[in-house]
C-alpha cells in the first residue's frame, strides 16, 4: 500500500536518518526544531500509486489524484478518508473542485489519461465508500491533462485537443490542435477575460497559444466556439513548464532555462522578464527549470528554480539596468529540485517540497508569530494580509505604492531553515497547507 503523510501540531522532530539522498552541508536545523509547527504525523493509506496533485475542496475536505486511477476525498481535520472516486482506466491527471461549492451543490471533476472526464457529487451520503459519479464525459482524442473553470457554468479541458463543457458535462465546443505547429499536449490552461473572453494554453513548446471563446446566439440556446487565435512568439527561448495567474491584469509563465515572463492580459505582451539564474544556463534540464510559481497578494512571486527558490516583487525592485531584483534568494534550498511550494501566511513561512524526499520550512526567526497571535488574528483582506506576511518572511517593510524597501537588511536576503519534515520515502510531488494545524 502506498502511504503518504499528513502532518499536524504537537510531538517532536523526526529522525534525520530518513533523509537518504545525500548529506546536506548547506542548511542545518536543531533537533528540537523550536520553530516547526508540524510534528505529529499520520500516514494516509488508500492510494497504490504516486500522488501528484492535491486540491482543497472547502475548509473541511481536500482531494488527492494518483497514478493508480483513483481520486480520494479526505477530511482536512482528521485525515480520514471520506470517498474513493473510482472508475477511470488510467492515471488521474487532474482534479478540479467546481465553484461555488455549497450544501445544495458541490461538484468535482477528475480528468484522466484514459481520455475521459468524470463529474462527481461530493454531497453524496458519506456512508457509501465510493463517490457518486454523475456523468462520464467523453470527447477528447487523447489524455486529458488539465482543467480550468472559466465561469460558474463553463469549464475548459486540455490535452491533445482543447474542449469546453458546461457544469453538467455537456460539450460546448472542441478545438482540434492536430494542425498546429506545436507537437505536444497542453499541460496548463489559464482564463483570459480582461480584454476578451478566452484562454491561454501552455505545452512543451516555446510559445503560449491563445484561444478565443465566441458566443453565437441560437434559437433555443447559446452556441460557443473555441477558436485558436495565435501564438505569443519571441518570448521564451526554451519550452514552457508552468503557467499561473497573478491578477486580472497579469499572468506569468516559466521555462526550462530558469526564465519567468510577466504578461499583460490586456495586450498579451511580455512586459517584464525575470532571469532566475545568473549566468544563463548553457544546458537546460531539471536543475534549471521553473517547476512552480506561487503568487501571494497579487504581487509577490515565489519561483521554484532547480534546487532553490527566489522571491520577486512584480511591481518594483529593479537593478540599475532595469532588471527585476529578487527580494530573497536561496539557490541550494534542497539536494534535489523543488517540486512545489506553499506559503503559510498566518505563520509567515514558506514550505518547499522536493525530490530529495523532504519538505522544508523557511522564514525569518525574528519575525515569527506566537500561537496566541495566530489564533487571535483579525481577518484582513487577502492582499493586505499577504503583504504583511511577506514582509515578516523577508524581515523588511515595503512601501505599498512603490515597493521601496525601508530598513537595514540587505537584498536579496537568504531565508533561514526553520524545520524539516523527513518521513517521506520517495520524492515529494506536491504539498498543501490545511490551515494552521496541518499540512499534506
Amino acid at each position: 500500500m502506498w502511504n503518504w503523510r499528513w502532518f499536524g501540531n504537537s510531538a517532536k522532530s523526526p529522525d534525520k536518518t530518513a533523509h537518504k539522498k545525500g548529506e546536506d552541508t548547506h542548511h542545518q536545523v536543531t533537533d528540537d526544531q523550536p520553530h516547526n509547527p508540524y510534528s505529529e504525523v499520520r500516514f494516509l493509506s488508500g492510494h497504490t500509486g504516486t500522488v501528484h496533485q492535491i486540491a482543497r475542496i472547502d475548509k473541511h475536505r481536500f482531494v488527492s489524484a494518483s497514478d493508480d486511477s483513483l481520486a480520494i476525498v479526505w477530511d482536512s481535520e482528521t485525515g480520514c478518508r471520506l470517498f474513493t472516486l473510482a472508475g477511470h482506466r488510467g492515471r488521474v491527471m487532474c482534479v478540479l473542485p467546481l465553484q461555488p461549492c455549497s450544501q445544495e451543490s458541490c461538484l468535482l471533476m477528475t480528468a484522466s489519461e484514459d481520455g475521459t472526464i468524470r463529474l462527481w457529487d461530493l454531497n453524496a451520503d458519506e456512508r457509501f465508500e465510493e463517490g457518486l459519479c454523475q456523468s462520464v464525459v467523453t470527447g477528447h482524442g487523447g489524455p486529458v491533462k488539465c482543467l480550468a473553470q472559466l465561469s460558474q457554468d463553463m469549464i475548459c479541458s486540455g490535452g491533445s485537443d482543447i474542449c469546453l463543457w458546461n457544469r453538467s458535462g455537456r460539450q460546448l465546443s472542441r478545438c482540434d490542435r492536430s494542425r498546429l505547429e506545436e507537437n505536444s499536449d497542453v499541460h496548463s490552461l489559464l482564463k483570459l477575460d480582461s480584454r476578451h473572453f478566452g484562454v491561454v494554453a501552455a505545452s512543451d513548446y516555446k510559445s503560449l497559444a491563445v484561444y478565443d471563446i465566441n458566443k453565437k446566439p441560437m434559437m433555443e440556446t447559446d452556441r460557443y466556439e473555441l477558436q485558436f487565435v495565435r501564438y505569443l512568439y519571441n518570448s521564451h527561448k526554451e519550452n514552457i513548464c508552468c503557467l499561473t495567474s497573478i491578477s486580472i491584469n497579469f499572468f506569468a509563465s516559466g521555462s526550462y532555462d530558469g526564465v519567468i515572463l510577466l504578461w499583460s492580459t490586456n495586450t498579451l505582451s511580455a512586459i517584464k522578464i525575470f532571469h532566475c539564474l545568473n549566468p544563463s544556463p548553457v544546458v537546460c534540464g531539471p536543475s534549471t527549470m521553473i517547476r512552480h510559481i506561487l503568487v501571494i497578494g497579487e504581487r509577490y512571486l515565489f519561483a521554484a528554480v532547480g534546487n532553490g527558490f527566489k522571491v520577486y516583487d512584480v511591481i518594483a525592485y529593479e537593478d540599475s539596468h532595469g532588471h527585476p531584483k529578487p527580494l530573497a534568494s536561496n539557490t541550494n534550498a534542497h539536494l534535489q529540485p523543488i517540486t512545489s511550494m506553499e506559503f503559510l501566511e498566518d505563520r509567515a513561512m514558506l514550505a518547499t517540497a522536493s525530490e530529495d524526499n523532504t519538505i522544508r520550512l523557511w522564514g525569518n526567526p525574528n519575525k515569527l508569530k506566537r500561537e496566541s497571535d495566530i489564533s487571535s488574528q483579525v481577518p484582513e483582506n487577502h492582499s493586505s494580509q499577504g503583504k504583511a506576511s511577506v514582509e515578516d518572511f523577508l524581515g523588511i517593510e515595503l512601501n505599498p505604492q512603490r515597493g521601496r524597501r525601508r530598513g537595514t537588511p540587505p537584498l536579496p536576503m537568504v531565508p533561514s531553515l526553520l524545520g524539516e519534515l523527513l518521513l517521506h520515502s520517495d520524492s515529494v510531488k506536491v504539498g498543501l497547507t490545511l490551515g494552521d494545524e496541518a499540512w499534506a
